[in-house]
Parts: structure tokens; sequence; C-alpha cells
């Protein structure tokens, strides 16, 4: 599986894909949400659910290494083991 091949397979799944339902959005939750990349528009992307603000939700896009926050409504279940065959470009870190 190749990144571009992945990008176009989330576009595809997107509306398919169940919203979490909102108790049980948890820390390291593997989802997909739209990254808005500026001039070029918005693309669907990996991510971890980081936590939840009443209703927001906020991400890191696991091959962007950016965080956003989105509503709540937006990130899309994503647990299936074959999109994250791909090494993520990014990973979570915790401050001790």
């Amino acid at each position: 599986v190749t990144k571009n091949k992945l990008l176009c397979r989330l576009a595809e799944l997107e509306s398919r894909q169940p919203h979490p339902p909102k108790p049980a959005v948890e820390r390291g939750t593997r989802c997909m949400a739209e990254f808005v990349r500026g001039a070029d528009g918005a693309a669907w992307n990996r991510c971890w659910l980081l936590e939840k603000v009443e209703d927001l939700a906020v991400v890191l896009f696991a091959d962007f290494g950016r965080s956003a926050t989105v509503p709540l409504n937006s990130p899309r279940k994503l647990g299936e083991d074959d999109f994250w065959a791909i090494t993520p470009l990014a990973q979570p870190f915790m401050f001790l």
C-alpha cells in the first residue's frame, strides 16, 4: 500500500465510516479527519483522538504531526489495521 493509494481509499471511505460515539471518545482512538492544507483545500487523513473539549475533538494527524481542533461529529472511526499498515510519519508524545 502506498501513501497515495491510502489517501484515495480514505477519501472513498469517509462517507461510510461511523463517527465515534461521543461518550466513547478516548485518547489514542485511531480515526480519520479532514486536514486543511491551505490553498490546496482539505483531504481526509489518519489521526489519533487526543481529547474531547465540549463539542470539539482535538486530533493529531498521523502523517503531518500537526494537531487540530475539529467538531466532535467530524472524525470517523478508522480502526482497521490495513489503514495503519504504512507506519505513521508522526508519533504522539507526552511531556512527563
